[in-house]
């Protein structure tokens, strides 16, 4: 639909996607919330993945302060889908949700997520919670329960827990906060036993 031109700006996105008349998109709003310019795109379901210390310099010294940023990206009258958070995190996601009179839905990993070949740990069955549900929500009568548990079991991303070598071993991931840092550690742990 668009030329191979680096799009420097979310309205340029936008609009590609409405020349294109994509029927979905999934955008990040990756460092925040609040202040992001993809907000401005409309949504009817939002997601908020484990919210944590990160980028304090941006977006406050607190997990609070954090949630804060994030949370912004709730939409009135919609549904914000979240990962298990601490208490003073799901505590302010439920604050902003009821201001925007949005509801909320915390989702939790289960036993229906399948091993992920790519990808260990919890978190990422949690993750993979979360956007398991989002397609359900998302695709509703067109969702297929066989599809997506295929597509979580092959599912690849690069710097997360990747191995880069057997002997020595070298595992490469972008741990990057303190949430990052113990999911890590606790897939670090899980492969020990094993």
């Amino acid at each position: 639909c668009h030329d191979a031109t680096p799009i420097s700006t979310t309205d340029k996105v936008c609009g590609d996607l409405a020349e294109c008349a994509v029927r979905l998109a999934v955008m990040e709003t990756g460092l925040g919330g609040r202040l992001k310019a993809n907000t401005a795109a409309g949504a009817s379901w939002t997601a908020l993945t484990p919210i944590d210390l990160d980028h304090t310099d941006m977006l406050g010294a607190t997990t609070r302060d954090i949630a804060r940023e994030k949370a912004a990206i709730i939409r009135s009258g919609g549904t914000c889908y979240s990962a298990p958070q601490s208490p003073t995190v799901a505590a302010v996601i439920r604050d902003m949700a009821a201001e925007r009179q949005a509801q909320v839905e915390f989702i939790t990993a289960s036993a229906e997520i399948p091993p992920m070949r790519w990808l260990p740990g919890e978190h990422q069955r949690i993750n993979a919670a979360l956007a398991r549900r989002l397609a359900q929500v998302i695709l509703g009568n067109e969702y297929d329960e066989g599809t997506a548990r295929e597509a979580i079991r092959q599912a690849v991303w690069p710097g997360r827990y990747q191995i880069i070598r057997s002997k020595p071993r070298i595992i490469f991931d972008v741990a990057h906060n303190p949430h990052g840092l113990e999911a890590f550690r606790s897939t670090l742990g899980e492969e020990s036993v094993t």
